[in-house]
């Protein structure tokens, strides 16, 4: 097994409207202290900037979960763990909550797999060709969902398509 990258934060940037109460704008970026090296376990992930590949996006209902949380209802992993998901329309969201799904939230079935406590923050994705590779493209971000993983029908992702702008104001080179 390969020896882990340990690299400080240099800053965090969070959005202003971030509510931790109503988990809502659950969003912020990460500048590190030096790059991370690109290897075999560590991997890029690319955001949906063009048209194509947001409408690629909106075509699939099915995506990819990735986390390092619990993984068997009370151990936490290792290694990166990941699960196909649904999603579902807004209209069909029940979070457990009692709060209205906002319009940049996603809504995912998580009867039976899902995203779990600890997998906060870990990216939704699915596969995509570009320039003839196949690449991994964030949709999503792990926000909340129910308590006991796969218990309820329904987990909420941010969605990063609706913070794009947000998120090319703020990177630094």
């Amino acid at each position: 097994m390969p020896s882990p990258q340990n690299i400080g934060i240099e800053k965090t940037i969070v959005h202003a409207n971030f509510n931790v109460l109503k988990i809502i704008y659950d969003i912020a970026l990460i500048r590190l202290e030096r790059p991370a090296e690109i290897t075999r376990n560590v991997k890029t992930i690319c955001l949906p900037l063009y048209e194509d590949v947001q409408g690629s996006i909106l075509r699939r209902s099915v995506q990819q979960v990735t986390g390092w949380g619990i993984y068997n209802n009370r151990d936490f992993s290792d290694v990166p763990n990941e699960a196909p998901i649904s999603r579902l329309h807004p209209s069909k969201c029940r979070t457990g909550r009692h709060v209205e799904l906002l319009e940049n939230q996603l809504c995912f079935n998580s009867s039976g797999t899902d995203s779990c406590r600890g997998d906060s923050g870990g990216p939704l994705s699915f596969p995509y060709i570009y320039k003839g590779l196949q690449r991994f493209v964030q949709m999503g971000i792990v926000s909340y969902g129910p308590q006991r993983c796969g218990s309820e029908s329904t987990a909420v992702y941010t969605d990063v398509i609706w913070f794009l702008p947000w998120i090319t104001q703020n990177i630094e080179p």
